[in-house]
C-alpha cells in the first residue's frame, strides 16, 4: 500500500499555486512588446495618426481665407459668418476624406523588439519596424498594463527610414536650394474665430508674400511649404501654422534661377493662439520667429527638402501692437 506524505503534498501544491500567482501577475503587469493586444492598440494610434494629419492637410489645401473674405465683401454677406459655414463645412469633409484614405492603407509590423522594463511602472518599452503602404517607418512605444487590468499603448516615435513629403516616404537624392530675395507685404492681423459660435476669441494671423528663387539645379514641378511661426513668451511658446499658399502655377516647372512669387496665409487656430482682442496689447514676446520649410518635387518624382530657415518677426509685431485697435471690429 502507497504510503502518502499530505503535510508534504500540502505544501507542493501551495508553492505551486505561488509560482503561477507570480507568473500570472507578472504576465499582468508586464505586456509584452508583441502582444495581440498591444500591435492592435499601437497601429490603431498610428492609423489615428494619419487621419489627423491628411485631415489636416486636405483642409488646408482647400481652406482660403482670403477668397472667403473677397467673396463675403463683394456679395455684402457677413464675413465671420460664411468663415464659419464654410469651416465647419470642410472640416467635416476633410474628416470623412481621412477615413476613407487611412482604411486604404496597409500595415505591417516587423522587427519587434524590447529595449528596456521599468519594473517599478510595470512597463516595457519598445522598438519595431512598421510598413505604410510598403514604405518603411521606425517606432518607439511602451506598453503598460493599468489598474484596472487594460493594456496602455504609447506611441513615442515614428520615423521614416527616407525622407518624407507631407508624413508619407518617398525617394530622396539631394537637398532642394532655396533663397528668399524679395517681401512685399509681411504683417500681423486678428479675425473671429471661425469654429464654434461659442469660441468667441479672436486669432492672430500672419501675411507673408515674399520671392523665392530656386538655387537647385533642378526643374521642379511641385511646391509646397510647411511654415510655423512661434511666439516665445517667458514661460509659453505659441506655435502656429501655415494655411494657405497661392502662387501662380504657370511657372511651373520651377526652372534653376527662376524666381517665383507666393502668398502665405498663417492662421493661429492651428496652434492653439486664441487670446481676447483686449489682451493682444498687454503682451510682447521675447521673441517671435518665423520658420520657413520647403518640399518640392521634379520631373520625375524626385523629393527636395530645405530645411527651416528663420527669420525675425519683431518689427511686425512691434508695428502691430502700435496700429491695432481691439476695440474695431
Amino acid at each position: 500500500m502507497v504510503q502518502y506524505n499530505f503535510k508534504l503534498l500540502l505544501k507542493i501544491s501551495l508553492l505551486i499555486i505561488v509560482i503561477l500567482n507570480i507568473l500570472t501577475s507578472c504576465s499582468k503587469h508586464q505586456p509584452k512588446c508583441n502582444d495581440n493586444d498591444v500591435k492592435e492598440s499601437l497601429i490603431d494610434i498610428i492609423k489615428e495618426q494619419l487621419e489627423n494629419d491628411i485631415e489636416r492637410e486636405y483642409f488646408n489645401e482647400i481652406y482660403n481665407y482670403s477668397k472667403i473674405k473677397d467673396f463675403a465683401v463683394n456679395n455684402g454677406i457677413d464675413i465671420d459668418s460664411l468663415n464659419n459655414v464654410i469651416s465647419e463645412k470642410l472640416l467635416l469633409e476633410a474628416w470623412e476624406h481621412s477615413l476613407l484614405k487611412v482604411d486604404e492603407f496597409t500595415f505591417q509590423l516587423s522587427k519587434i523588439r524590447q529595449l528596456n522594463i521599468e519594473e517599478s511602472l510595470k512597463k516595457c518599452n519598445c522598438a519595431a519596424e512598421i510598413l505604410i503602404n510598403a514604405k518603411p517607418f521606425d517606432i518607439k512605444y511602451s506598453a503598460q498594463n493599468t489598474e484596472d487590468n487594460e493594456v496602455y499603448v504609447e506611441l513615442f516615435s515614428i520615423d521614416n527610414q527616407s525622407e518624407t513629403k507631407g508624413g508619407y516616404a518617398s525617394n530622396t537624392d539631394e537637398i532642394f536650394h532655396f533663397e528668399v530675395v524679395d517681401i512685399t507685404e509681411h504683417y500681423f492681423d486678428v479675425h473671429d474665430n471661425g469654429f464654434g459660435a461659442a469660441r468667441i476669441n479672436q486669432v492672430l494671423t500672419y501675411s507673408l508674400d515674399a520671392s523665392i528663387v530656386n538655387k537647385s539645379d533642378c526643374k521642379l514641378s511641385e511646391i509646397y511649404f510647411k511654415n510655423t511661426i512661434d511666439l516665445v513668451f517667458s514661460k509659453k511658446t505659441y506655435t502656429f501654422r501655415l494655411d494657405d499658399c497661392t502662387y501662380d502655377k504657370s511657372k511651373l516647372p520651377w526652372k534653376s534661377n527662376d524666381t517665383i512669387h507666393f502668398e502665405f496665409y498663417h492662421y493661429g487656430y492651428n496652434g492653439g493662439f486664441d487670446l481676447p482682442k483686449a489682451t493682444l496689447l498687454d503682451y510682447t514676446p521675447n521673441s517671435i520667429v518665423l520658420k520657413v520649410n520647403i518640399y518640392a518635387e521634379d520631373i520625375i518624382g524626385n523629393i527636395f527638402e530645405e530645411n527651416f530657415k528663420s527669420y525675425t518677426l519683431m518689427d511686425d509685431w512691434v508695428t502691430f501692437q502700435n496700429t491695432f485697435d481691439p476695440n474695431e471690429k
